[in-house]
């Protein structure tokens, strides 16, 4: 006996019982012996070796526990006349008859009577036969039979009748056969060194496998269409098509195997001492029966039946279901999931799917079990696993109003985590690890349907716990989280920051800022966030409830009001602007100087509302930092200087502020750029410009003045502005050199802005050419392009009107007749007298009518009238 493969588990997957005790065969005669065995449904046939054919009826009793039990119930035996054993039996019972094979001659005998077809018909010389399942004469009133001749080396095919047989074709074989079997056209053959396959409506045939039959016994079964199992050298039981290939792997049996059969996916081998079974799918030996003294083993549609020589066993196999759930129970996850898949073609699909689905869970838990959680994750995935079966093995990850229970008969046998990994707390960790990477996955797809509140819950209470970053990301998400169960997790975890974008995310924003006010202010700790306070500034610019943002506002501009005021100033600029009224805001901030600075530069700059209160309190504010700054004994000029920069910008650009407010504020302070400017917004260009020639003493800004005030003017305008500037300059008294030279950089810089005529009448004669050399240069060329350009618009001019007098002396040179018969083309009535208006495109019309509208017929402009 072949040994099993080292580490090979056995499994239960057949029982052997008796069907017919030796007392009812053979009483107490010794010499009887059972020489083979045929069964068709109930019927079950024994031949002997003293020529005795025995017919019993089969009844199966199934029991709710154990295997099923059979009665053979004897109905006649009958004598064939001859003194040889029975060597086979075979049951045609589409034409109720059975085949007999006794003395080289195959009997027709009735299948209830056993009595011979009254015509004698019978097959003579035949060693051996099979019946064709797969038959190709398609009459269905006849089978096919193959027989192995006495003749050497010969086979014959014949179509046995109710009453009669018809040889069909006789084949030669290179050897003498010693065993066959037939599907369609081809024959499968043992030959006395080799196997072969040989269709004998072509002739054509296939070599095999060699094989030794002195040392062993040929077995040739067909175990499918166009498929066979053989017994091969080296205790092989070997596979092949009619093709002469093998689509399965072998499977290894005893090295004396005296016979086999198919109960799928098993193949059974007897030996003289053992009735092994060895699965098709993995080609593993999976039981082993001592069976001693067995010389018979074939099947039967699905019934497997052994036989000694003194008795009839049936191998009853155990439900498919039971043998994979006795897999699982034993751990062993691969041949359960190998042996389902292979159950597939003996149960209906819908069954199939639902025990497959169950099977694939079961065995996912089994590897969650062993942390092989890669191949369970896989296993629930393809088996569709309600996920909370998997969450309620952790402890208080379902939320409270969660309705499920665990599956009946439970996929497991664990009450939860704890027990599954005995208190180990690395395994725990890793478990509950693996839980929350399964439960990302998932919660997007259909497997969360109808149930999303119990895996986001879930996953919020293992981020919590674990204190994972995901968390938050969690919540910022579209999520299922319930509010109850997962607000008392994460106060119990102290994540408050956490707690409070879940209080968002269920629209309780009042509840969610309290919360991070108390986390800012000290009264509870969470560090999630080190920039909290600018985050609840965010927060509340975006949140829609103005009554919230007021009740914080005051804590925000306390905290900082540079930051603070953001609440206000960053606020989107759509239609929920409008629910804040500026001057409400300015009321506000009222007692935060520095916020309201930041607001009205938010109104004036970067709104642009042209409110005069708001642009004269900016201008105010400005203007008392600037006093500020210069009346503080700790005197920063850098700030000073950017309050002045603020201020001075301020009253150039802006035209909305209170001038003369601003100029009876600024008189006395010190601030003669800032009057200079204020003065030229009231159009006192001269007092502006005397301040900056005179007090201050900036020419340069002096000249930026006269362009700042002359931006958007025409050219007159402009060239006023300069002329002032330079009489200032001109009439400069004790400081003349000074401002002498200002003047002539002014008229060098600026010479296109200058009236050159007048300027040379205002300026001293003492003034060299030479240094007023750029201004000169400059109007020499300003006069002389203007003057060209003149000249070029008057021939241009003329050239245009000398166009049109040609059009009108050619349109005056043609004849026009008019008579009675014309009509205007405008009214449609004649022409009364010789007194008409004619258009280029020839149309005619009275004078009053051209007068009356200013387009003919045809013409679209009225203008070309002649």
């Amino acid at each position: 006996m072949q040994k099993s493969p080292a580490g090979m588990m056995s499994i239960k997957a057949f029982t052997l019982v008796s069907a017919v005790q030796r007392e009812l065969l053979m009483g107490d005669k010794e010499h009887i012996h059972i020489a083979c065995v045929e069964c068709c449904g109930k019927n079950l046939y024994v031949g002997t070796n003293d020529c005795l054919i025995y017919h019993f009826l089969l009844e199966e009793r199934v029991l709710p526990a154990g295997p099923a039990t059979f009665t053979a119930t004897k109905q006649l035996h009958r004598h064939l006349g001859f003194k040889k054993p029975v060597n086979e039996l075979r049951a045609a019972s589409a034409l109720n008859r059975l085949l007999v094979l006794c003395d080289s001659c195959i009997t027709l005998v009735h299948m209830l009577s056993l009595e011979p077809v009254p015509s004698g018909a019978r097959i003579k010389g035949a060693v051996s036969f099979a019946l064709n399942e797969n038959p190709v004469s398609g009459d269905p009133f006849c089978v096919e039979v193959c027989i192995i001749s006495v003749k050497r080396r010969t086979i014959q095919v014949f179509l046995v009748y109710e009453d009669r047989v018809q040889i069909v074709k006789e084949v030669s074989t290179p050897e003498q056969p010693l065993a066959v079997a037939v599907d369609g056209h081809f024959l499968c053959l043992a030959l006395t060194t080799q196997y072969i396959i040989l269709n004998y409506s072509t002739g054509a045939s296939q070599d095999l496998f060699p094989y030794c039959s002195e040392e062993k016994r040929p077995i040739v079964k067909r175990i499918g269409t166009q498929e066979f199992l053989l017994a091969g050298p080296g205790g092989l039981g070997m596979f092949a098509t009619v093709a002469g290939i093998s689509q399965r792997a072998p499977v290894h049996w005893s090295e004396n195997v005296i016979g086999a059969a198919v109960c799928f996916p098993y193949v059974i081998a007897l030996d003289d001492e053992f009735i092994t079974v060895h699965s098709m799918l993995d080609q593993q030996q999976k039981q082993t029966l001592p069976f001693k003294e067995g010389h018979i083993l074939q099947d039967f549609e699905g019934r497997v039946i052994v036989a000694t020589s003194k008795g009839v066993y049936i191998l009853v196999p155990l439900p498919l279901e039971k043998q994979i759930q006795d897999l699982l129970s034993s751990r062993r996850v691969e041949e359960a999931l190998v042996l389902a898949k292979g159950a597939r073609r003996n149960i209906p699909k819908e069954k199939f799917q639902v025990m497959y689905r169950r099977i694939l869970q079961q065995a996912g838990f089994i590897q969650f079990a062993q942390l092989q959680f890669l191949e369970a994750k896989e296993l629930f995935r393809s088996g569709q696993l309600d996920v909370r079966e998997l969450i309620s093995l952790y402890p208080f990850l379902l939320p409270t109003s969660s309705s499920f229970t665990r599956s009946h008969p439970p996929l497991h046998d664990y009450a939860d985590l704890n027990q599954l990994t005995q208190g180990d707390q690395e395994k725990m960790a890793q478990c509950k690890h693996f839980l929350m990477s399964y439960l990302n996955e998932v919660r997007s797809t259909e497997v969360a349907n109808g149930y999303k509140e119990d895996i986001d819950t879930a996953l919020l209470k293992l981020y919590a716990e674990a204190d994972q970053d995901s968390l938050l990301d969690l919540l910022v998400t579209e999520n299922f989280c319930l509010l109850t169960d997962s607000a008392a997790w994460l106060q119990k975890h102290k994540k408050y920051f956490a707690l409070g974008l879940l209080y968002h995310y269920n629209n309780q924003d009042a509840a969610a800022v309290q919360l991070w006010v108390s986390i800012v202010n000290g009264d509870v700790q969470d560090s999630t966030r080190a920039d909290l306070y600018e985050y609840i500034v965010d927060f509340l610019t975006y949140c829609l409830d103005q009554q919230l943002v007021w009740a914080y506002a005051d804590w925000l501009l306390q905290k900082s009001q540079e930051v603070g005021v953001q609440v206000f100033t960053k606020r989107p600029l759509d239609g929920q602007q409008d629910s804040f009224n500026p001057d409400d805001i300015i009321s506000c901030l009222k007692k935060y100087p520095k916020a309201l600075v930041k607001y009205l530069e938010h109104l004036v700059m970067d709104r642009g509302l042209q409110k005069e209160e708001y642009h004269t309190h900016l201008a105010l504010l400005y203007l008392d930092e600037v006093l500020q700054q210069r009346a503080s004994a700790n005197d920063k000029g850098a700030a000073a200087t950017e309050a002045q920069a603020k201020l001075r910008q301020l009253l150039q650009k802006s035209d909305s502020y209170r001038v003369h407010f601003l100029i009876e504020r600024i008189q006395g302070a010190g601030l003669p750029m800032e009057s200079a400017i204020l003065h030229g917004k009231l159009g006192e260009h001269e007092k502006a410009l005397h301040i900056l020639v005179h007090e201050l003493r900036d020419f340069g800004a002096a000249e930026d003045y006269c362009l700042w005030r002359s931006e958007g003017c025409d050219a007159p305008c402009r060239r006023r502005l300069f002329h002032t500037l330079l009489t200032l300059y001109l009439h400069a008294g004790p400081s003349a050199n000074e401002l002498a030279m200002a003047a002539v950089d002014l008229l060098n810089r600026h010479a296109l802005e200058f009236d050159a005529a007048q300027v040379l009448q205002q300026l001293p004669g003492s003034w060299s050419v030479q240094l007023l050399c750029p201004f000169l240069t400059g109007a020499m060329r300003d006069s002389v392009h203007a003057r060209r350009t003149t000249q070029v618009a008057l021939g241009l001019a003329r050239s245009e009107n000398l166009l049109y007098t040609y059009d009108k002396m050619k349109l005056k040179g043609g004849a026009i007749r008019l008579s009675d018969k014309k009509r205007c083309q405008l009214c449609q009535n004649p022409f009364g007298e010789p007194v008409f208006v004619r258009y280029p495109n020839g149309g005619l019309v009275h004078a009053h009518c051209a007068a009356s509208r200013h387009t003919s017929p045809g013409s679209p402009s009225p203008g070309s009238r002649t």
